[in-house]
């Protein structure tokens, strides 16, 4: 494995791209477990990744990018608390049903793409009233992530 081989010399400095593309979640968090020990460690890690999560979890400061531009830099937690609200309640649901709930609900801050709606609130009890409206709809509430970060500062949609 080549992060094995880049520790034989105990450097202070380990340049990783995209080091856990193609692995799957077991190896993964194996890979960013020793990450993390070799953080603990002293050694600084200058990653590159397309994989928000990986971002969140092993970084202390993160820079965004979007078509070879510098969009934000930051802590991970000081992107989310200044770019979006605390919770994020996603919906999945037909085009039809998309377009009455925005009817409705759209006072809410939110973003839709192609099945799916992002509510995004500063307590979870904002969204109480959609939750009643429509409890057949799959939906989930989590914490908001560098992931929603990301895609606020660069769009959804698929660009070349």
């Amino acid at each position: 494995m080549i992060l094995a081989r880049a520790l034989m010399n105990d450097p202070e400095l380990i340049i990783l791209d995209e080091p856990t593309t193609g692995l799957d979640p077991q190896v993964r968090h194996l890979i960013w477990d020793r990450l993390l020990e070799l953080k603990e460690r002293g050694i600084t890690l200058l990653l590159t990744t397309h994989y928000m999560d990986e971002a969140q979890k092993l970084c202390d400061q993160i820079l965004i990018m979007d078509e070879g531009r510098s969009v934000d830099v930051g802590t991970p937690g000081e992107l989310i608390r200044g770019h979006v609200p605390p919770y994020v309640l996603e919906l999945r649901t037909d085009r039809a049903r998309t377009a009455e709930i925005v009817s409705r609900f759209g006072h809410l801050e939110h973003q839709a793409s192609g099945q799916n709606l992002y509510f995004y609130g500063r307590a979870t009890e904002e969204f109480d009233q959609l939750y009643g409206a429509y409890p057949d709809v799959e939906h989930l509430l989590r914490p908001a992530s560098l992931e929603d970060v990301f895609l606020k500062l660069t769009g959804r949609e698929i660009r070349q």
